[in-house]
């Protein structure tokens, strides 16, 4: 069989196929070349095509997710899905196939109720750059057998807010570290709205609220930065 050559050919050995590849032809026009070999039987054979590469400016496509609402327990926050692989992405040369994709905040980040922006970008390997941003509305859910309590902020920096708007009668509350030592604690035994919980002397890090009431505890993480 005959054989293929040229900038960015590779021939496959079997006189029928060959690869392509324009990242090692480059950008302009390029001559394909088969060459057969003269046989007793034919003579020498040779034909030519010429391919152009051209360069590749297109950024990808991409359709993103639209805005939406999660819920999510307030004891556990929320923890940021990956969505990357959730946005459609395709580029016209490299079809499905990216350099990168990102997402920011990044997936695994924990947050809490508000509305966050999550951004993805995609980059094609020509080094083209796309990206689309959707909002995130995060709904907290404290539903404690019948009671509601909303911890803000959380994250915190410099204190926390245990909301109690139905006016439950708290006996007290804790601060655990990770360690199970308690850092913070004080005796309410009131009915109150609001009760401010100092953060400043903390270090950065995860810690446990607990907060007792008529006969229960219910346990809330929190993060301090």
């Amino acid at each position: 069989g005959g054989v293929y050559s040229g900038p960015g050919v590779t021939d496959k050995g079997n006189g029928i196929h060959f690869s392509f590849d324009p990242a090692v032809a480059g950008i302009g026009e390029h001559e394909i070349t088969y060459s057969l070999a003269e046989t007793p039987c034919f003579p020498a054979f040779e034909a030519t095509r010429l391919v152009e590469v051209g360069e590749d400016t297109e950024p990808p496509r991409m359709n993103c997710i639209e805005d939406n609402t999660q819920s999510y327990i307030a004891m556990y926050g929320f923890e940021l899905p990956d969505y990357t692989e959730e946005v459609f992405i395709q580029d016209d040369c490299s079809g499905f196939v990216m350099e990168r994709i990102t997402q920011k905040p990044k997936a695994g980040t924990l947050l809490s109720k508000g509305i966050v922006e999550v951004t993805i970008e995609a980059e094609d390997p020509a080094g083209n750059i796309s990206s689309c941003s959707f909002n995130l509305s995060l709904i907290e859910i404290n539903d404690f057998g019948g009671f509601q309590f909303g911890v803000i902020p959380n994250p915190a920096v410099s204190h926390v807010t245990i909301d109690n708007p139905s006016l439950i009668h708290i006996d007290e509350y804790h601060v655990w570290n990770l360690l199970g030592e308690k850092v913070i604690s004080e005796k309410i035994n009131a009915k109150q709205g609001a009760i401010t919980i100092p953060m400043e002397t903390l270090q950065q890090g995860m810690y446990f609220l607990s907060i007792d009431f008529e006969n229960t505890r219910e346990t809330f993480r929190i993060i301090k930065n």
